[in-house]
């Protein structure tokens, strides 16, 4: 019921009673109706001040207290935003986990397939070693390295043997023995140095050059397995890491392949031929199981001269004792 409505319900009700009262009047005086009708009015004015003050008191309370449904829409809306955004979150990570799970499973399925590789690769190798399969050329090389290591060893013994013992004759026997001793030492070397160019004439390699070299321009950032030096020169002539025995070491440390001196599994597609062990050869090369920068013959080439260098000093020295022993029984 409206305001209005009751405002006009109050209306009618005191016309009722004013009706009334008239009708139970037998002869209402002119002053009573006055009266009745001013009671009336004021009945009237008292029930409109009072429908004014509900009215206001209404107005105050609506104002007062707000109406709770937009904040309930609008947090079921925020609710909402935030349900749609934790799920599509969990998508992602359902998503990822997925790849990565996925990932995952193919990075182990490819190392084992390499591993598997790598094994049957080896068994490869042991089987063609114990069958003597293994390529001619390298063993052949093989065995051609070891002689010559043999033979350094042996030339090497025999000289600091031979130059111990001819020092010690000279110096403690009697000129008689003295002159014997070092005219056999010098014949000894002479066989020595004799046997050492014909060495150095069958070893078709040249000495190792250390240092810097000039790069081609696509090699400029060329990096040096060894020494890690950037651009200055190529590996096989590392001035810092000079020893094959060293060089073997970083190599076995890191991983490296000895044949292209990268990083890879299973047999090396590259191949090589050493420009060492096929010097003076223009073409067919032979293939060769190691990297030049490891390659021993340039060593062992220098080591021989460092011999017939040490044999050639024995000699003259004799030669020259022998002339002063001359001079003092003079």
């Amino acid at each position: 019921m409206t305001v209005e409505d009751l405002e006009e319900r109050l209306r009618h009700e005191l016309q009722a009673k004013l009706t009334f009262v008239e009708k139970a009047s037998e002869k209402p005086t002119e002053e009573e109706v006055k009266e009745l009708r001013k009671m009336v009015d004021d009945q009237g004015c008292q029930t409109k001040q009072l429908i004014e003050k509900l009215e206001n008191k209404a107005n105050k309370h609506g104002t007062a207290v707000k109406d709770p449904l937009p904040d309930i829409e609008a947090a079921l809306e925020t609710l909402n935003l935030e349900v749609f955004a934790l799920r599509r979150e969990q998508d992602a990570d359902d998503s990822d986990l997925r790849t990565t799970t996925t990932d995952t499973k193919m990075t182990i399925d490819e190392n084992h397939k390499k591993v598997m590789a790598a094994i049957e690769t080896l068994k490869e190798r042991v089987t063609r070693i114990e069958e003597g399969g293994r390529r001619p050329d390298v063993l052949n090389q093989a065995h051609r390295q070891a002689k010559k290591h043999g033979a350094k060893l042996k030339y090497k013994h025999k000289h600091d043997v031979r130059l111990k013992r001819s020092k010690d004759e000279i110096e403690k026997s009697g000129e008689k023995g003295a002159k014997n001793g070092g005219t056999n030492t010098i014949a000894d070397c002479g066989e020595e140095i004799q046997e050492l160019d014909r060495a150095l004439q069958n070893i078709s390699t040249r000495p190792r050059q250390f240092g810097v070299r000039l790069l081609k321009n696509q090699e400029r950032d060329l990096s040096c397995t060894y020494c890690q030096e950037r651009g200055s020169h190529y590996s096989d002539a590392c001035p810092t890491v000079r020893t094959v025995s060293k060089r073997k070491r970083i190599l076995r440390e890191e991983g490296r392949c000895k044949e292209c001196l990268g990083v890879h599994e299973g047999k090396c597609e590259k191949g090589s031929k050493c420009f060492y062990c096929n010097f003076r050869k223009l073409h067919n090369q032979e293939a060769t199981d190691h990297h030049a920068s490891i390659c021993t013959s340039s060593e062992e080439l220098v080591e021989l001269e460092e011999q017939r260098k040490r044999a050639r000093e024995e000699r003259d020295y004799c030669i020259r004792r022998l002339a002063d022993i001359d001079e003092e029984s003079h």
